[in-house]
């Protein structure tokens, strides 16, 4: 390689140099802005997992509504005798 063609590939490393600095520059400030928001979503993601840690289960759920059920059904099946034990009940003609 001559002379002349390595100051013209030198030029062109300079001149790419000097355009990947401006563009870092420009998106420095750029990204220090993002870092600002992300520490933000940080604090809001750890408020929000300590909200949904002490919502009830889908096991939960259903273990309550099953018992409920479970709980008016028995109490219907058995109403003609709570009401003979408590004296309410309907005298047989």
């Amino acid at each position: 390689m001559n002379q002349g063609q390595l100051e013209g590939r030198l030029a062109t490393i300079e001149a790419r140099m000097a355009g990947l600095e401006a563009h870092n520059t420009i998106a420095h400030p750029k990204l220090d802005r993002v870092e600002d928001k992300l520490v933000g979503l940080t604090e809001r993601i750890a408020k929000l997992e300590e909200r949904v840690s002490h919502l009830p289960s889908k096991e939960m759920i259903a273990t309550i509504s099953l018992g409920t059920i479970a709980a008016v059904t028995a109490v219907m099946g058995f109403l003609p005798k709570i009401q003979q034990f408590f004296g309410t009940a309907p005298s047989p003609h």
